[in-house]
C-alpha cells in the first residue's frame, strides 16, 4: 500500500505575483538582516547595549543570511530552480537557529522578547517563499518529467 503524503498548498501559493512580492520583502529583509546585524556585531558599544540582552549566535546568523537573502531574492526574481533551492535552504537554517534560540532560552541565557518575534516574522517569510518558491519553479518540472 502507498500512501502518499499530500504536497498541495492553498491556491494562492500557485501565483508568480506572489512570488515576486515575497521575493522583494526577502531583498527588503536581507539588506535590513546585514544593516542592524552589523551595527550590533561591528558598532560602537552603544550600539550593543542598544540592542539589550541580544544572543550573539543569533545576530551572526541572522547577519550572514541577510547576503543569502538578498541571493536567494534575486534569483528568486529571475524565476530560477536554485532560488527555489536556496530558499529551502534558508527555511531550514532559520527553523535551526530558531529551535537552537529555544534551547539557549530554556537554559536559562538572558534574551528580548522581541528576539522571540523577530525569528517567528523570518520563518514564516521563508515558509511562505519556500512554499510559493515550490509552486511556482520546482512542481512545473517535476510535471514536464512525469509527462514524459
Amino acid at each position: 500500500m502507498n500512501a502518499a503524503i499530500s504536497t498541495q498548498y492553498p491556491a494562492c501559493f500557485k501565483s508568480p505575483k506572489l512570488l515576486q512580492v515575497l521575493a522583494v520583502i526577502a531583498l527588503i529583509f536581507g539588506i535590513a538582516s546585514i544593516f542592524s546585524g552589523g551595527q550590533v556585531l561591528f558598532g560602537s558599544d552603544s550600539a550593543r547595549i542598544a540592542v539589550g540582552d541580544y544572543i550573539p549566535f543569533v545576530v551572526w546568523s541572522n547577519f550572514i543570511a541577510g547576503f543569502a537573502y538578498i541571493v536567494a531574492a534575486f534569483g528568486l526574481l529571475r524565476r530560477t530552480r536554485w532560488g527555489a533551492h536556496l530558499a529551502l535552504a534558508i527555511t531550514i537554517g532559520t527553523l535551526i537557529v530558531f529551535a537552537a534560540l529555544g534551547i539557549a532560552i530554556i537554559s536559562g541565557e538572558a534574551f528580548e522578547i522581541r528576539t522571540i518575534g523577530a525569528m517567528i516574522l523570518r520563518a514564516g517569510l521563508w515558509l511562505a517563499l519556500t512554499a510559493a518558491a515550490r509552486q511556482n519553479l520546482l512542481l512545473p518540472f517535476s510535471a514536464d518529467k512525469n509527462n514524459v
